[in-house]
């Protein structure tokens, strides 16, 4: 991981706490918010980030009619999500 696709992270993390901690939900940052602490970045350069960090599996980005949103995605839901090994595939087959 980047050291920009870090700085992205954790700035979406403060902005989910800050949302929590403020009783505001939902609770995903817009792009203009995270635009905004990330002095310099353009929204380009973000969304680019964004996305590989959605490929990886760390960050959930979306579009509202306007913006585009992120949200963090805890590592207990990636594990979740993990995928089958090829032993239980086998198994499923043969059942």
């Amino acid at each position: 991981m980047t050291q920009e696709e870090t700085q992205l992270l954790e700035v979406v993390t403060a902005l989910r706490d800050e949302n929590i901690q403020n009783r505001r939900f939902p609770t995903f940052s817009l792009l203009r918010e995270v635009r905004d602490r990330l002095k310099g970045k353009t929204g380009e350069k973000v969304l680019e980030n964004a996305r590989k960090l959605e490929e990886s599996g760390r960050l959930k980005v979306g579009r509202t009619i306007n913006d585009f949103y992120f949200e963090v995605v805890e590592p207990e839901e990636i594990l979740q999500e993990a995928p089958e090994t090829s032993e239980e595939i086998t198994n499923q087959q043969q059942e």
